[in-house]
Parts: structure tokens; C-alpha cells; sequence
């Protein structure tokens, strides 16, 4: 077992009691502590990478709706198999804390034990209602649709975030759906996107006209 998978167990341990409290499950595999709910799940996503010498320790919090994953899945092809443990929005600790860069650097025992106090503290005050408050499709749909012609901070990829917006404006009945769709359409073409993208998207879009959650 090398130094950083000791770390990750030692980061997994100290957590372990405080997200148990609250309802969250150790997957070490998956390296986080999810709650399932009755829509998908919520998540605490723990990245740790460097050298033996220096680890760098990632945070990130996710909320999966899966129905908007179920169907966003079948109209990107190129999407891995692991997408199906995708998380429908992330958001890192910098992001939430306003330092959008922010890693946690770890060169010792001292580091590791402050930082895994620090994540704690964060998840009190803050991390534990973000994910709480945000579990909802229109919450979400507020945050991934409100700008959409800017880069969403809770998608890593933004030729998703197109499939992702439509299909939540669907389900949420916004008024402005057809002005999304030529939103995100645009945005697709201005990216290069392949043709295939776009094409799906506009197949994805001609379900979605006809989709009924009922």
C-alpha cells in the first residue's frame, strides 16, 4: 500500500463519524460519502493526489438527480461507462468558498489531521446545507440555467451542461425553454462541436418536446 492510499484510509477514518451522523455512507472505491435519496444521491467527493512526498487533498460536493442523468446518458454517446456514478452538478470547496483554485497541500501528519479538521468544519457550517438546499430539480435548474450563455462553475464539461440545462428546463416547465434551446444550440456550433453532438442534441430535443414525467 503506498503513502497515498494510507492518507486516503487515514482522511476516511477521521471523517467517517462525522458523516455517519448525518446520514452519509462510506464508498471508499468510489472515494466519497454518499446519501442515497429518493431522487439520486449526494455526495463528498475526496481527490488526493502527488508524491509520496507531497499530496495534494481535493473536496467537491455533488448532487445526482438520475432521472436527468438516465436521460442525458442516452443522447451522448461518448460518455464513459463510470458516467452512470456521475454526479448531475459538483462543486469544489474553492468554488464554495471563494477561492476557485483552492487545494489542500499535505506534507505531513500535522497537515493531514488540520486538513481533515478543516473539511469537518467546512462541512458543518456550510457543506452539509449546500447539498441539502440544492437537492432540488429546480434549484439546480436555477443554477445551471439562470446564465446560460456563460460557463456553468458546476460542470466540469460545458457540451453537457447543454443536454443537462434542456432536459432540467423540460421537467421544470420554464417558460423560456425554446430560447435555451437556441442558446445551447449556438453554443454547440461556436465550440465545433462534432456533428454528431449536434445532432443528438437536436434528436434529444425533439424527445424531450414530447417527454411527459407522468
Amino acid at each position: 500500500m503506498n503513502e497515498i492510499h494510507i492518507q486516503e484510509k487515514h482522511i476516511y477514518n477521521s471523517l467517517n463519524p462525522l458523516f455517519k451522523n448525518n446520514g452519509y455512507e462510506l464508498l471508499p472505491f468510489h472515494k466519497q460519502f454518499r446519501l442515497p435519496t429518493r431522487n439520486g444521491y449526494r455526495a463528498a467527493l475526496i481527490a488526493v493526489n502527488g508524491t509520496r512526498y507531497e499530496q495534494t487533498i481535493e473536496l467537491n460536493l455533488g448532487i445526482r438527480l438520475d432521472i436527468v442523468e438516465d436521460l442525458v446518458s442516452q443522447f451522448i454517446r461518448e460518455l464513459p461507462v463510470s458516467y452512470r456514478e456521475n454526479t448531475t452538478i459538483t462543486a469544489s470547496y474553492g468554488r464554495l468558498t471563494e477561492q476557485p483554485y483552492k487545494r489542500f497541500l499535505v506534507k505531513d501528519e500535522a497537515d493531514l489531521s488540520a486538513v481533515c479538521k478543516r473539511i469537518e468544519e467546512f462541512m458543518t457550517a456550510k457543506g452539509f446545507k449546500f447539498l441539502e438546499s440544492f437537492d432540488k430539480m429546480r434549484k439546480i435548474d436555477g443554477l445551471v440555467n439562470r446564465k446560460p450563455e456563460q460557463a456553468c462553475y458546476l460542470l466540469n464539461n460545458q457540451v453537457v451542461r447543454c443536454f443537462k440545462g434542456i432536459a432540467l428546463a423540460k421537467m421544470t416547465h420554464r417558460t423560456d425553454f425554446n430560447r435555451l434551446v437556441k442558446t445551447y444550440l449556438n453554443y454547440l456550433h461556436k465550440q465545433w462541436a462534432p456533428q454528431a453532438v449536434i445532432d443528438n442534441y437536436k434528436k434529444f430535443v425533439r424527445f424531450l418536446r414530447f417527454y411527459s414525467l407522468n
